[in-house]
């Protein structure tokens, strides 16, 4: 049974000026999404509590969110792996090698495979709370390190990882600011953070099909995401708002620094992220768009039978 918990903001601390802005998310399951008045923040409010979500990613979550799993090759899929390394390229020394890279939220370590491939280190370790990678990850030499980011995993690991990678996870941590400050803790001193998140300013798809769902806890955009960093202890290197690899993906570069950075806290963050919501939540709701969502499935579905009942034929010689 999903036990539910109220949480204030992450930015400002703030518990009481907050606005619902929708109950439902993807698969049907009851998702709060919430704005903080105050700074502009996006999360989940009420949402499960620890152990509910510990026990869905322990035993459930592959089942929602890893179907392409044995039928989409990460060594083909830009998107989801080898933006990383351009990125990481781009901004830093191109032929930089590092000792000791950490992939959370690692999956079957198909990431770090590509940086294992590219010889960019010495050593791998991953976080990963789907029991049946663990295995997978020990196979292609990957240190297994914990099943769940919150526990006391960095203790053995103080001043160890050259680079972090947080690819599409931040944004499920139930705490950021002290997940961030654990990372802090085990980064060496001129140690790289990579987070990519999806853009709360350029949500992809439809908000309660696809955009807003149970297991992402927080809805980052440009500034709140370095509003967190800042809280955390971090100055931004690089932040973007996409490129030719991914247009919805917001994603930075940051080091951590003992300055105390500012927060951007103003009405006009909440003004401007509740308008793209609003006016999204609107426009689903409009019958022409139900129609056209509609016949688009529809499509789809009819494609996908086809393909599976007209296979492509085997052309020898």
């Amino acid at each position: 049974m999903e036990k539910f918990e109220n949480v204030d903001c992450a930015i400002c601390n703030s518990s009481e000026n907050l606005e619902t802005i929708s109950e439902k998310g993807q698969f049907g399951i009851p998702t709060f999404v919430s704005i903080c008045k105050d700074c502009g923040l996006s999360f989940l409010n009420p949402r499960w509590d620890q152990a509910t979500y510990l026990n869905f990613y322990t035993k459930k979550y592959d089942k929602y969110y890893r179907t392409y799993k044995n039928t989409k090759d990460p060594k083909v899929d830009p998107v989801s792996y080898y933006p990383i390394i351009r990125r990481l390229k781009s901004t830093f020394e191109p032929n930089q090698k590092f000792g000791n890279i950490l992939d959370i939220g690692s999956g079957d370590g198909s990431k770090l495979n590509n940086f294992i491939e590219n010889k960019m280190a010495d050593n791998y370790y991953a976080i990963e709370p789907s029991a049946p990678h663990e295995e997978e990850l020990k196979a292609k030499g990957i240190e297994f390190v914990s099943n769940d980011v919150d526990s006391d995993w960095d203790k053995k690991y103080p001043n160890h990882f050259d680079i972090i990678i947080m690819r599409h996870v931040l944004e499920h941590c139930l705490d950021p600011v002290q997940v961030l400050q654990k990372l802090k803790n085990v980064l060496t001193k001129d140690g790289i953070l990579y987070i990519a998140v999806p853009n709360a300013f350029q949500p992809n798809g439809s908000f309660t099909d696809y955009f807003f769902r149970v297991v992402h806890t927080y809805y980052f955009n440009k500034i709140s995401l370095k509003n967190i960093l800042h809280k955390s202890g971090y100055e931004v290197v690089s932040m973007k708002e996409g490129d030719q690899h991914h247009d919805e993906e917001l994603f930075v570069f940051a080091k951590k620094t003992e300055v105390n950075l500012p927060l951007e806290i103003t009405s006009n963050t909440y003004e401007l992220q509740r308008k793209i919501f609003v006016d999204g939540l609107k426009k689903e709701a409009q019958l022409s768009y139900k129609t056209k969502r509609m016949l688009k499935n529809t499509v789809a579905t009819i494609v996908k039978m086809k393909k599976s009942v007209f296979p492509k034929p085997i052309i020898k010689g």
